[in-house]
């Protein structure tokens, strides 16, 4: 095995996730969805922190990292995702969470127009087409951090003439956060056809498929201390399961050992984009 290019991946994924790069903007308080209504403190809504948990999910949602590249692959594969997730920051679940009540109107920080995580997958071929793996996500500007399992299979490797196609699992648990818990579970299928070059060993892969996540998300019992109620106030939020169905199309392109490509996860309300660096041992 090749040490070289692990290495080199090893040193972007540190570079790029370096301490000092992360704040804690998108460390949700799930506090700020409290309000006062004819003098008494109560929640905005439920409807909220299902948004709020579903935006963030599909953003800290592992991909599977792309077709690979090589056949019946069973060497070491290392894949780093760099994910973009469209959200309405002008909605009122955002526009609630993120407005600091202590802060002065000058000083608030509201969501952007979209949430960016780091994904890095580190895969291992097994023999029959099958891999397992296992993947470190980020949340950027968060403390929220994923950590996940996968099995998946590849069909119809050997075939030349049919297109393969890969069945995914895996499982999620996010950690990082003092108000809540978040969990998934998903399915994918992609189906992907390779071309090669003829001279150099140089590929391109173009894929489509379905997605199917389910989130599991649960507050934290929460403590506000509400100076104008004289006495701190316990609240929770009704448990979050839903279930998400996503296309999902994508390229991927690839000069031994390295691999590199984009995707384009889509419902009917968000966007997921993600931009690939990846190399195979």
């Amino acid at each position: 095995m090749k040490a070289g290019p692990l290495r080199l991946m090893v040193i972007v994924c540190v570079i790029l996730w370096s301490p000092h790069t992360r704040a804690d903007k998108y460390d949700l308080q799930l506090s700020r969805l409290l309000q006062e209504v004819d003098g008494s403190w109560t929640l905005r809504g439920e409807g909220h922190f299902k948004e709020l948990m579903k935006d963030v999910g599909l953003t800290m949602r592992p991909s599977a990292g792309g077709p690979r590249s090589t056949r019946q692959f069973e060497g070491v594969r290392l894949v780093m995702d760099y994910g973009f997730s469209t959200i309405d920051k002008n909605s009122e679940s955002w526009q609630a969470v993120m407005t600091d009540h202590d802060a002065a109107a000058s000083e608030q920080a509201g969501a952007d127009g979209a949430l960016t995580a780091q994904h890095v997958h580190l895969q291992g071929g097994l023999p029959y087409s099958f891999m397992v793996g296992a993947t470190v996500s980020m949340l950027s500007q968060s403390e929220l951090c994923g950590t996940s399992l996968e099995a998946q299979y590849t069909a119809f490797e050997t075939i030349d003439f049919l297109p393969e196609l890969l069945i995914r699992g895996y499982l999620a648990y996010y950690t990082g956060s003092e108000d809540y818990a978040l969990s998934s579970k998903g399915f994918d299928l992609l189906v992907s056809k390779t071309f090669r070059t003829t001279r150099r060993q140089a590929t391109i892969t173009p894929y489509a498929g379905l997605q199917a996540t389910w989130l599991d998300a649960k507050s934290n019992v929460f403590v506000v201390d509400v100076h104008e109620a004289g006495f701190p106030i316990q609240a929770t939020l009704d448990d979050v399961e839903e279930t998400i169905f996503m296309g999902s199309a994508g390229a991927q392109f690839g000069v031994a050992p390295f691999t590199g490509g984009f995707e384009l996860d889509f419902s009917g309300d968000q966007l997921v984009a993600l931009f690939r660096a990846g190399v195979e041992l």
